[in-house]
């Protein structure tokens, strides 16, 4: 997989491959990086906001502050949402099988 950059879209199966290259098979251990305020956090994360409407894809497009709500004093997390936002700070657009382009968080660096 080429390096997240603007104007490059990425195949499912590509970014696929690129996480599991980078954490192995098991998504639930892959992260994310919001491009807001730069948080970290895995789709595992996100299990305990399932009530809230989180599921396995808001980790790749919203940061976890909008379910956990943000920690005063503290820049991060945030409540970037993607979507919202238009994916305008996304650094990453996966093309999925239905043929529309999502925008996406870029994947953290593996432990």
């Amino acid at each position: 997989m080429r390096p997240p950059e603007r104007g490059y879209t990425h195949t499912q199966a590509e970014w696929q491959a690129e996480g599991e290259r980078r954490f192995g098979p098991d998504m639930l251990t892959w992260k994310f990086v919001c491009p807001n305020c730069g948080n970290v956090a895995a789709i595992a994360d996100f299990k305990p906001y399932r009530h809230m409407g989180a599921d396995a894809n808001a980790a790749t497009l919203a940061c976890i502050g909008l379910f956990t709500g943000v920690r005063l004093g503290s820049a991060r997390p945030c409540h970037y949402l993607a979507l919202k936002d238009d994916g305008a700070l996304c650094p990453v657009a996966v093309l999925i099988p239905s043929g529309t382009v999502v925008p996406c968080f870029a994947f953290a660096e593996p432990p």
